[in-house]
């Protein structure tokens, strides 16, 4: 995902894996070293499917939770847009990196295929929006247009001031309240009267997406040979060494969710979920130092498919 939706400009990795080595190119100092394809395993980050995915599923599962038919139309304009909002970004990022700096595989495939990306970009923008405000009903357009105001505010402030958000906005918390929120929508609006059910696993869901975003900036940024450019965001400072702690805490909280909240089957999965995806990260983050950054990255993203576990179970 769910990487916090930016790249910070001013960091870059430092020793023996220098960003992009051995996949599809470097850049340093402007200028493009040409090495060997990208394996296949990356391109579902490159492409920015990952977060689609993840909030497709988790979609899925909150719709489950309250025996809500499926919402084919909400969630797939819900996926799509999610990778709008992640491809518009690292668009943005690409545009603001200052000639010279280092960047990241993902942040490379996109200034090397700007031109395609801009052509596909445009097109399926305009369509979403046609049918987000032709199809769609009025209650989901208007929850819709809120969280899209929110990204456009975050968007604002990440990619107009860079340096008062780096200091003062939490922006990983920010990420993950706003994916989560938006993955709930399509249960939401068909709720009829049962969204106070919801809310207990989505704001665990939000901290989970929170912590998603947290553990890939320090594990990109501060693992193995890799050291801090710039002090980074206190936050980030603050749970660098903690991560598996914070995931024991928030299992805990979905322990006493799942003892004291309500028993139904649906919200059980998404509860289960929420603590297998949770276990994950502790377990990538114990083996940080002998991953790289593009493998933990893309494990950091799988291990919010959990849901898939439970809306598998629940077809057969």
């Amino acid at each position: 995902m769910y990487s916090g939706m930016r790249m910070n400009s001013s960091w870059a990795w430092i020793g023996s894996e220098t960003i992009g080595a051995g996949t599809g190119c470097e850049t340093i100092a402007g200028q493009h070293l040409w090495a060997r394809p990208y394996p296949l395993w990356m391109w579902w980050n490159l492409l920015s499917l990952d977060a689609p995915t993840v909030v497709c599923l988790w979609a899925l599962c909150f719709a489950q939770a309250l025996h809500i038919s499926f919402p084919f139309l909400e969630i797939s304009v819900l996926t799509v847009t999610v990778w709008i909002i992640y491809v518009s970004d690292r668009m943005l990022d690409v545009l603001r990196t200052p000639p010279g700096s280092a960047l990241s595989d993902r942040h490379n495939f996109y200034a090397r295929h700007h031109y395609a990306v801009l052509g596909s970009l445009l097109p399926i923008t305009l369509a979403t929006a046609w049918v987000s405000f032709t199809k769609l009903s009025s209650q989901t357009r208007i929850v819709g247009l809120v969280l899209c105001g929110a990204v456009l505010f975050y968007f604002q402030v990440i990619h107009v001031f860079p340096e008062l958000a780096g200091r003062w906005v939490p922006k990983e918390i920010i990420v993950g309240a706003i994916f989560a929120a938006g993955a709930a929508i399509p249960a939401w609006t068909h709720a009829a009267g049962s969204e106070k059910q919801l809310i207990p696993p989505v704001l665990i869901f939000a901290a989970l997406c929170g912590l998603n975003c947290i553990a890939i900036e320090c594990w990109e940024h501060h693992r193995g040979d890799r050291q801090w450019k710039k002090k980074p965001y206190w936050l980030i400072r603050l749970a660098d060494a903690r991560i598996v702690q914070i995931a024991a805490f928030l299992l805990v909280c979905v322990g006493l969710t799942g003892l004291f909240g309500v028993h139904a089957t649906g919200q059980a999965d998404l509860l289960w979920a929420s603590a297998f995806s949770l276990s994950l990260i502790a377990v990538l983050d114990w083996q940080s130092n002998a991953l790289s950054p593009q493998v933990l990255r893309v494990l950091a993203d799988a291990a919010l498919l959990t849901p898939a576990l439970f809306l598998l179970k629940a077809v057969l």
